[in-house]
């Protein structure tokens, strides 16, 4: 999978956004504590499918294992699966395990959302301070040499909201009924990246590791600040203080000579923003 060279943080301008600049850290978020009730869907829907339904889900599961392992693949049911045309009262309790194992693992793992853009209006609005915050560029390039990012970073997709539906039964099949190991993962992970098209404007990407807190990373991971269009002179110097140590190029973030959209001017050492606002 490929990914932006540069994704973006919005940030206030705060303790904790201090205390993650110093220690070069980013703080991953359990999914519960995202900022919207509506930003994951970590529940499951109650429909349970007949015996013909599931075993259609079990069939096109197994024909995608068999292609994926370039092998034929025989997936056997037992016959306690079944009680008449539809699934046991047994079975449904393994796949209510299913259910709980997924939820459990989403409950533990932690969340870095980021963005492909830095100039986005609402944005700035929502998560920058109403403009008076920042925004981190993090080098995507440079954190895959600290963690695997191929397997933590994933695209969100987004759907209306009315079609984000996840059935344990469904997700159960897709599973291969237990015989795919990390299913439970893929299926936890794939909660865990949908949203609703009302976020499309975020252009989100989300890093998804295994714990929620403060994670290091690194020195060279920050590439680039930008100010808002609001920013005091104070939180300039501040930035620039903290990280003078590093390669980081800075930016102001100011009006567009077009439309009512903000663009980057970027600031060398002689730049007239670090000692005036840019409003």
């Amino acid at each position: 999978m490929s990914f932006p060279k540069v994704l973006y943080k919005y940030r206030n301008f705060n303790d904790f956004t201090l205390m993650s600049l110093i220690n070069q850290s980013a703080w991953f978020s359990g999914a519960k504590q995202l900022n919207d009730p509506f930003d994951c869907q970590l529940t499951f829907d109650k429909y349970v499918p007949s015996k013909d339904q599931f075993l259609e889900k079990v069939e096109l599961a197994r024909k995608e294992l068999s292609k994926k392992l370039g092998k034929p693949v025989t997936l056997n049911l037992p016959p306690e699966c079944f009680d008449g045309d539809q699934l046991s009262e047994v079975y449904c309790r393994n796949i209510d395990d299913f259910r709980s194992q997924i939820e459990s693992h989403a409950s533990r793992v932690g969340v870095l959302s980021l963005s492909e853009n830095g100039d986005n209006t609402t944005m700035w609005s929502h998560y920058g301070s109403s403009h008076s915050g920042l925004c981190i560029g993090y080098n995507m390039e440079v954190l895959a040499k600290r963690y695997p990012l191929q397997k933590l970073l994933h695209k969100v997709n987004y759907e209306p909201a009315l079609e984000i539906s996840f059935n344990p039964f469904d997700k159960y099949a897709e599973c291969c009924c237990g015989n795919d190991q990390y299913g439970y993962k893929k299926v936890a992970t794939e909660m865990l990246t949908v949203k609703s098209d009302d976020w499309k404007y975020e252009s989100e990407w989300r890093i998804i590791n295994g714990g929620i807190g403060n994670f290091d990373l690194g020195n060279e991971a920050i590439e680039s600040i930008y100010f808002g269009l609001k920013s005091t002179v104070d939180m300039k110097i501040t930035v620039s203080n903290i990280l003078k140590a590093f390669p980081v190029n800075f930016y102001q973030m100011v009006r567009s000579g077009s439309g009512l959209a903000v663009e980057p001017e970027f600031m060398n050492e002689s730049s007239k923003y670090w000692t005036q606002e840019a409003e």
